[in-house]
């Protein structure tokens, strides 16, 4: 569905290119097929991204998206699953099972102010990830907590 929006979005806006990893082959001209990306060649992807693209359908909580936004690239993504929660602020979104509005996203990108999509981004990775840090201390006090409570039930 990504592919059929771009090819019609890429007629209208000649300097993009949609860059997919590990896909079979490319089907468009606009199309760059990237093998298997180290972690360090993806990070670089994600900083040097106009944005990143989730399309998708299932999706358990979406990293894809938060690493996308530590370096301040926009996210278009599915309007399904946990990924809005997650992107909030930082996507623009859409419905993965039909290509038209994918396509309608693709414009809306392009009609936004980039540096405030940007901006957005960083805001909603840095709420994630303060969240993150502080559940997770609150998981690591409740672990010591109980562990010093056992402890001291089995005088230990």
């Amino acid at each position: 569905n990504v592919l059929q929006a771009f090819m019609l979005f890429s007629e209208l806006n000649p300097d993009y290119y949609l860059i997919t990893v590990n896909y079979p082959k490319s089907l468009h001209k606009k199309h760059i097929v990237l093998p298997t990306l180290s972690e360090s060649d993806l990070e670089y992807a994600y900083q040097h991204a106009q944005a990143l693209i989730f399309a998708s359908f299932f999706e358990g909580f979406g990293y894809p998206p938060i690493e996308a936004m530590k370096y301040g690239t926009p996210v278009l993504a599915s309007n399904v699953t946990s990924i809005p929660e997650i992107t909030n602020i930082g996507g623009l979104y859409f419905s993965p099972f039909y290509p038209a509005d994918i396509f309608r996203a693709l414009v809306q990108f392009t009609k936004q102010d980039n540096m405030i999509l940007r901006r957005n981004a960083l805001m909603q990775y840095k709420t994630i990830s303060t969240k993150q840090m502080n559940d997770l201390e609150k998981f690591v006090k409740l672990i010591i907590s109980n562990s010093n409570n056992d402890i001291e039930k089995n005088n230990l």
